[in-house]
């Protein structure tokens, strides 16, 4: 995939797709990750039938692989520095690469156009470094408005979580021991149960009708419709492509943690208990969103993908929270990565994606035991960042 905005960008040798910026005063740059002797590494017979898949992932932290990094100084993310947080090694990458392994000739490219605490609105709107504090700047771009035209034929969307406040509610959790009363009175506070409020039959009646007239808003007070006016707004960007749409890991298993509350544990049983229903919540939502857009949409199903690996486990597949003493200099993004998949849940995330992706668009899916080959990761297109103190496009 070459994307081709006003400015250019360096050649590209390899048979890869086109695509075309929305806006061409944008400047995209390249991270590639795959050296170029990898295109003859993935054909194993002269007749392997050579396949280009443009991809654009429409994403927030979940998406973006934050906390996907082994701390071993590989620089997995593109730039530690940008707040975006985006890892070369996320779950739509590693499946990209896992299917590239098991289908000789798949030449995959993948735009990512979200960032880090995205969510439904950010589609059209520009993404605030700190929503209360505007004067601090842009994180990103509208995405749509970023989305390449032409030559996608997969769409992946990982949105949700940051609308229904998902991020606060574990970080209320975390700042104290609290009560299920109290966990609920946070809730409603911050109006986030209303957003994650389950529609009833009456209501769910009233957004199909209203999803059929196109009357849906990114901007709308609950989860259910935001979402499903979401992926009908990128059904329309990307007219014939497969979208397919990831859900949230429930990486949480109460009974891990310490009945007694021990010492050095960040969450009790109840806070866990907590959060755990209200995660399931959002991943409801986003079940109902799906059948409401009643678009070409795959559900990457990742909500019981991390059985046995939770918080708290012998072996999570999700981060713990650091501690300001345990990051080393340069590491201070790290604090955002608590919560979020490390490389084993992402692999997780990324099995299921090509999974899914197999299936949809008859490729040959890998095997199970398939090892995620970084030297067949697709090449990853991404946007600047708005400049300082200049507001986004």
């Amino acid at each position: 995939m070459t994307m081709q905005p006003a400015a250019p960008i360096p050649a590209r040798q390899r048979s890869g797709l086109r695509h075309r910026a929305a806006l061409a005063a944008v400047v995209l740059v390249v991270a590639s990750v795959a050296p170029a002797a990898t295109a003859v590494a993935q054909t194993d017979s002269a007749d392997a039938e050579d396949r280009s898949l443009g991809v654009v992932g429409y994403f927030d932290s979940y998406g973006v692989g934050e906390g996907a990094d082994d701390r071993n100084g590989e620089r997995e993310y593109t730039d530690p520095a940008d707040s975006r947080h985006i890892s070369r090694l996320n779950g739509t990458s590693g499946g990209l690469a896992l299917l590239s392994g098991s289908n000789p000739g798949l030449d995959a490219d993948i735009a990512i156009l979200g960032s880090s605490g995205a969510e439904s609105q950010h589609l059209r709107d520009p993404q605030l470094e700190d929503p209360d504090d505007p004067d601090q700047g842009f994180r990103n771009h509208p995405m749509l408005e970023l989305a390449p035209t032409e030559d996608v034929d997969v769409a992946v969307i990982s949105l949700g979580g940051n609308d229904a406040g998902f991020a606060p509610i574990i970080g209320h959790a975390g700042e104290w021991d609290r009560t299920i009363e109290q966990m609920q009175a946070f809730v409603e506070e911050g109006g986030f149960d209303a957003v994650a409020a389950a529609p009833t039959a009456e209501e769910l009646a009233e957004l199909a009708g209203r999803a059929e007239r196109g009357e849906l808003s990114v901007d709308a007070t609950t989860l259910t419709a935001r979402l499903a006016a979401t992926y009908r707004a990128i059904a329309e960007r990307h007219p014939g492509a497969q979208l397919v749409v990831q859900n949230y890991p429930i990486a949480i298993d109460p009974e891990l943690a310490d009945p007694d509350g021990a010492i050095g544990e960040l969450f009790s049983r109840e806070e866990l208990a907590f959060i755990e229903e209200f995660g399931r919540q959002i991943n409801a939502r986003i079940d109902e969103a799906i059948e409401l857009c009643d678009c070409d949409i795959a559900l990457n199903d990742v909500s019981d993908a991390f059985e046995g690996h939770e918080y708290y486990a012998e072996e999570p597949w999700i981060n713990e929270v650091w501690t300001p003493e345990q990051l080393m200099p340069g590491e201070q993004h790290r604090d955002q990565e608590a919560v979020h998949p490390n490389l084993d849940g992402t692999e997780a995330i990324a099995r299921g994606f090509a999974e899914v992706l197999a299936e949809e668009l008859g490729l040959v899916p890998p095997a199970a035991a398939a090892p995620i080959d970084r030297d067949l990761l697709p090449d990853l297109f991404l946007a600047p960042r708005p400049p300082a103190g200049v507001p986004a496009l």
